[in-house]
């Protein structure tokens, strides 16, 4: 048919699911031109955005022609679980010999009830064995034995005439540099198939502003060639001649983000790809928990048993394909555990040690060369102008080291000043504070950075100060955790219009990152590693009454004197964190009954609720069960329980309290029962 013809045909078949198309896909043609039917010996084009309305329905599209992978790639963007495609040129005997073993086997299986997505996939190896399995009349032995011999060496690019002797344009055999199995025989080609899934986990929004480099594609395509093999992003360099392991902000959790939203790399890893975060403050068995509840693994029986956590996750890894990201990765201890696993495993670190020790292939992200740098600069200051002769912009080029977030941060901050004057409050702030120590921080100098920060929060100080004070709040949230817009509200004494506001501007600001609500309850905040960092050294005097405050406010949310936690106070970590932030909590006298059983508050939490209960005159009941308080954190409510004549239900099982702390809870028992 012409393509007004495919088009209205398609249009008019509302239920139709399978595409299937065979002829020329040339990109000669045009960014703007995708595939080519001939009609009467004149060729027709229809432009790729148009082809991706027409299909983006369908559940199966195969474009069996030459060059088709970024229309893949746009369709299954665009929402098509199952795409065909060709990245290279390819023979029409090749492609025809695809097609109808891929579409035989697509029909069998789907006759048996195999799903599509398992069919598409059995289908398309048999099409690659139908090529690959090809025979053409020859001779082996040297030419002594006469017999038929495979024609064609697929995953060759013909175009590449490094492997391929060009007997006409993109068309030849095979070099012995191609290898001894593929040599003398026809490239056929690289077929892709796309199955595009969503990476389960938090993984942190991609900048607007990203442009991928060299190494970034040369890391796509070996993350795919290797499978199931290690891959390690490693910090390396920070301006000048250093070239250091370990420094922050160069990018490479972005990075690795940018891979498991890639198509082809969800492909490759068809069983999914699992996003796991660690930072400095979670173990390898915390991570793995969360892992476990990602596949549906029941490990509830098995909570403090590590080797037998990883065995039930082996067990059912060892019959899929999947990629585990294990961003931010501090020590070897952490990442051990997962080398036990049967998956590929993509790892971010500063560290290199943690690197070495993981195994696999090491690939290090160094800084931004200066005119990348420049154009970071003047994309994140939203300005157009070019500024490769600016002293002042080369200046802050050299100041961030060619690090991204320090670019990033400073490109906001000169939205609403010029860089002359930034410069000059940068150099005063260096000189006049001490700041804090980065670990795994290379040579660069973020006392620079955290000094940009003082500048731009002294500046909002003066022009918005709620803006300000909510800013250093956020001091209290626990590493690499996203806090709803609900929860920030509560922190910040606001209702949740304002809170929407404040977070706009924050996020306006580069100062926090607001992920939206699409499938969550509700919007979220959350702040870079850096900016943590400085934000809860400058508020060390106050940060445990934030702590309070937040937590009283959660309290003073019980329903019927009743309180549990649910959304953001249950994660993992979470309430650990505040309680053992704050030291002491007042409990109000609306709470009658506290259910905080499995999350782990551990000895630290336990300390605060046990300073809550000495002051208690309305709690009656408080559930610890598998809190992990240990024997320190049973000693502390003992304590506070023998002053206390209010509370009569206590659940503390679980908790590996040991004979020192089952002791303090008895005496207590003894004195005030």
């Amino acid at each position: 048919p012409t393509a007004e013809q495919a088009a209205s045909e398609a249009s008019s078949l509302p239920g139709f699911s399978w595409f299937h198309f065979s002829g020329h896909a040339d990109p000669t043609l045009g960014s703007h031109r995708t595939l080519l039917w001939i009609k009467n010996g004149r060729p027709e084009a229809i432009d790729a955005p148009s082809l991706v309305q027409m299909l983006r329905w369908a559940e199966l599209v195969v474009l069996n022609g030459c060059k088709s992978l970024a229309l893949a790639e746009a369709l299954a963007h665009a929402g098509v679980p199952n795409v065909v495609s060709w990245e290279t040129l390819t023979p029409d005997d090749a492609s025809s010999r695809f097609g109808v073993a891929f579409w035989k086997r697509v029909a069998e299986e789907t006759h048996a009830g195999v799903p599509l997505r398992d069919a598409a996939r059995l289908a398309f190896f048999s099409g690659e064995l139908a090529v690959r399995s090809a025979t053409t009349a020859g001779s082996l032995a040297n030419g002594a034995l006469p017999a038929f011999t495979p024609r064609f060496a697929l995953g060759i690019d013909p175009q590449d005439a490094a492997l391929v002797k060009q007997a006409a344009p993109g068309r030849g055999r095979c070099l012995p540099a191609a290898g001894p199995d593929a040599v003398g025989r026809i490239a056929a080609g690289r077929p892709v198939l796309l199955q595009p899934q969503r990476p389960c986990g938090d993984l942190p929004a991609i900048p607007d502003h990203y442009k991928e480099r060299p190494a970034d594609a040369a890391l796509r395509e070996r993350l795919i060639k290797d499978g199931l093999q290690s891959v390690s992003l490693l910090g390396r360099g920070c301006g000048g001649a250093a070239t250091l392991a370990g420094t922050a902000g160069l990018g490479k959790s972005t990075l690795a983000a940018v891979l498991a939203r890639d198509v082809r790399v969800q492909s490759a890893f068809h069983d999914g790809i699992f996003w796991l975060r660690f930072g400095q403050e979670r173990s390898a068995l915390d991570v793995l928990r969360e892992l476990a509840g990602m596949i549906d693994v029941d490990i509830s029986a098995l909570r403090e048993q590590q080797a037998a956590v990883i065995d039930a996750i082996a067990r059912w890894l060892d019959t899929r394909r999947c990629l585990l990201i294990l961003d931010d990765v501090w020590t070897p201890e952490q990442a051990k555990p997962f080398t036990r696993l049967h998956a590929g495993r993509l790892l971010t670190t500063r560290v290199r040690e943690v690197a070495t020790r993981a195994g696999g292939r090491t690939q290090e992200i160094g800084a931004l060369e200066w005119r990348q740098a420049l154009r970071l600069l003047a994309a994140c200051m939203q300005t157009g102008a070019d500024l490769s002769t600016d002293a002042d912009a080369k200046e802050l080029v050299r100041l961030s080291g060619g690090l991204p977030v320090v670019l990033e941060q400073w490109g906001a901050v000169c939205r609403d000043q010029s860089m002359g004057s930034f410069l000059e409050e940068l150099r005063r702030a260096r000189g006049q504070n001490t700041f804090v120590d980065v670990e795994g921080g290379g040579d660069y100098e973020y006392d620079t950075f955290f000094a940009g920060m003082e500048v731009q929060l002294l500046r909002l100080e003066v022009n918005d100060a709620q803006i300000e004070r909510c800013c250093c709040r956020l001091a209290v949230l626990p590493e690499d955790t996203e806090m709803p817009l609900s929860v920030a509200a509560m922190l910040w004494g606001v209702d949740d219009v304002d809170a929407a506001k404040i977070a706009r501007k924050l996020e306006g600001q580069n100062l926090a990152k607001r992920t939206e609500a699409g499938g969550r309850t509700e919007a979220s905040l959350s702040l870079l590693d850096l900016h943590l960092q400085y934000l809860r050294h400058r508020g060390r005097n106050a940060i445990a009454v934030w702590h309070a405050a937040l937590l009283r406010g959660w309290m003073e949310g019980c329903v019927g004197g009743v309180l549990k936690p649910v959304g953001y106070w249950r994660r993992a970590g979470v309430l650990k964190h505040h309680l053992g932030g704050t030291g002491s909590v007042l409990l109000p006298e609306s709470l009658t009954e506290l259910n905080i059983s499995g999350s782990s508050v551990g000895k630290e939490g336990a300390k605060a609720l046990a300073s809550a209960l000495e002051g208690n005159a309305a709690l009656k009941t408080l559930n610890l069960f598998r809190n992990n308080i240990g024997p320190e954190g049973a000693t502390a409510i003992g304590e506070a329980l023998r002053g206390n004549g209010v509370l009569h239900t206590l659940y503390i099982g679980t908790n590996k309290v040991g004979d020192e702390g089952a002791k303090a809870i008895g005496g207590a028992l003894a004195v005030n029962g």
